[in-house]
């Protein structure tokens, strides 16, 4: 059996424990919730499943991965559980998670529009030349560089485009790159950019 359909019927028995334990809630109806005990004993009086500790673990497993993902109620390894939906509390917090998420979203810096800005092989030129690195600087070290000097959020620059006027720059004979990954002007450029910063 290869690992894709090991993982996908193991995927699925998850999911048979996960909707056993939900149906034996519901089944058991009980107002302030259930106990892990009489929702496992509900369901091995119920079902096939053989009474051993296996079974129990895995019931168990079923319960702690639909409180993990929300399903379930619990409050506490020991306590009760119910389904999420019976759960007014719950319902409240749910709200204020997202009206958190909306006001995340709201508080996001609005990144400079492109045209404000220096194309990105200047930038990395620039950034080249602030670093003074003798033997190059790294991506990482230029991006940093950049990101500080325009204070720009760390998406701001684009990765696609960041790679890309590297690579335009070492076609073009503007960069040059050692084997470690290490990028350095051109003598001759790095020589003209001094010369006019002198100047």
């Amino acid at each position: 059996m290869t690992k894709p359909n090991r993982v996908i019927r193991i995927r699925r028995a998850q999911r048979r424990y996960e909707t056993m334990v939900r149906n034996a809630i519901v089944a058991l109806n009980e107002p302030e919730g259930s106990s892990r005990n009489a929702i496992i004993e509900y369901i091995l009086n119920k079902t096939r499943l053989s009474n051993n500790a296996t079974t129990t673990n895995y019931l168990n497993l079923a319960i702690t991965r639909s409180v993990n993902k929300g399903d379930l109620f619990s409050n506490g390894p020991d306590g009760i559980i119910k389904l999420m939906e019976n759960n007014p509390d719950i319902k409240i917090k749910k709200k204020e998670i997202k009206k958190m998420e909306k006001l995340k979203k709201s508080e996001i810096v609005k990144i400079e529009p492109a045209q404000n800005l220096p194309k990105y092989g200047e930038m990395i030129r620039d950034a080249i030349v602030g670093l003074k690195e003798l033997n190059g600087s790294s991506r990482n070290a230029i991006k940093k560089y950049i990101l500080n000097k325009y204070k720009l959020p760390y998406k701001a620059v684009k990765t696609k485009r960041f790679k890309l006027a590297f690579t335009k720059g070492v076609d073009k004979g503007i960069f040059s790159k050692d084997p470690n990954g290490f990028i350095k002007l051109v003598e001759n450029d790095l020589a003209i950019k001094t010369e006019q910063e002198e100047i």
